[in-house]
């Protein structure tokens, strides 16, 4: 089983929890339509702040930070898709999310007073 490297990443970004709904809530096409959007300029505009070296074969890890019930690991992926599609659109990080060639997601349950967010760190694969 694959596993991130132990280095320290090429790129690492701390975001806001998506404001899109579940995957599997019945929410018209034109709302979750408007809320990708938001997530996918919102994650453009931190990772234009953020000086990552263009990434040709990248290893990604979301970590999830939330209070209650924690989304399943496979749902992470599918709601943090507007995130990967925005830093896509920021200069560095991959130029398509095609150049991802692994995935991984984790969860974590934070306390009080700490701000829910979500954790992406990337880096180059080993050849």
């Amino acid at each position: 089983m694959m596993q991130a490297p132990v280095r320290d990443p090429d790129a690492e970004c701390k975001l806001r929890l998506p404001t899109g709904a579940a995957l599997n809530s019945r929410i018209h096409w034109g709302k979750r339509a408007a809320q990708t959007k938001i997530d996918r300029e919102y994650a453009a505009m931190a990772g234009r702040l953020i000086e990552a070296k263009t990434l040709s074969k990248a290893v990604v890890q979301i970590t999830w930070h939330g209070r209650g019930r924690l989304p399943d690991l496979d749902n992470i992926a599918g709601r943090c898709k507007a995130f990967i599609d925005g830093l896509s659109d920021a200069p560095g990080w991959w130029k398509d999310d095609a150049d991802i060639v692994w995935l991984a997601t984790d969860r974590q349950r934070i306390s009080k007073g700490e701000d829910p967010h979500v954790y992406i760190r990337a880096w180059e694969s080993d050849p």
